[in-house]
């Protein structure tokens, strides 16, 4: 075996904002909430002082569902992982740049929006505490943040017109930020791991071996056009790996 590449077909990002009862987030916010428990100087880094599941709307859950069904303790897979993206060759620093970005989404799922009367405008809430740990570990000001979840930009001719956004839609693009920043980070971690797994130079490719990881067709009581997308995608990707 001369080496190996990673493709991502398709990531449900919408599990990130709409999750059905019984269901957890993506594993990774859990093993980090648990795994740096016992780290003060990590837990300062990424301002989780003192947190758990239960303070995120990322994470939190009416249902109380917050163990593995498969009994894989969070403490354990995150240290596990973080074994893992050593052998991966990245170094500390990367791997807590990692999860800086990690801990910014739980954050985020946090900030809430003041909606102004008189108009159809809205604000970010300058006195939530999460904010300012969004701000810091995400590494942008106020702001820049305010004016890309509030306002809406439309270039007509050469005038550049700027809408304010109303509080619904406000919450809708803070989704938006929180789900395209989810996907960079993964697309960011595929990309370092075929840097280190893909095959040396100069090697002439005989032959190779296709190994398709999709989840099943999933139909729950309210199905969204992001889950009949990844159905479809599902469904077209085992076809034609079933007729080749």
């Amino acid at each position: 075996l001369q080496g190996a590449t990673v493709n991502t077909y398709l990531l449900e990002k919408v599990r990130l904002v709409d999750r059905h009862a019984n269901e957890r987030n993506y594993h990774i916010f859990y093993e980090l909430l648990a795994g740096i428990r016992s780290n003060a100087r990590d837990k300062d880094r990424l301002l989780l002082e003192s947190c758990t599941p239960h303070h995120f709307k990322l994470t939190a859950s009416p249902s109380n569902t917050y163990r593995r069904r498969d009994a894989v303790s969070d403490e354990a897979a995150y240290h596990n992982m973080r074994h893992a993206m050593s052998a991966i060759r990245m170094d500390q620093e990367q791997q807590l740049d990692v999860m800086e970005v990690v801990s910014s989404l739980l954050h985020l799922s946090n900030i809430t929006f003041l909606s102004h009367s008189q108009s159809d405008a809205c604000t970010l809430d300058a006195d939530n505490h999460h904010l300012p740990c969004a701000l810091e570990l995400l590494g942008v000001s106020l702001l820049h943040l305010q004016d890309a979840l509030t306002t809406h930009s439309i270039q007509v001719g050469n005038e550049l017109l700027i809408k304010s956004l109303s509080l619904e839609r406000c919450t809708k693009a803070l989704e938006a930020l929180i789900k395209a920043t989810y996907a960079a980070l993964f697309e960011y971690l595929v990309t370092q791991i075929n840097t280190c797994i893909k095959p040396p130079p100069n090697t002439t490719p005989v032959a190779f071996i296709g190994v398709l990881d999709i989840f099943g067709f999933e139909s729950f009581q309210t199905n969204s056009f992001e889950q009949l997308c990844i159905n479809y995608c599902n469904e077209s990707l085992q076809q034609q790996f079933n007729r080749y």
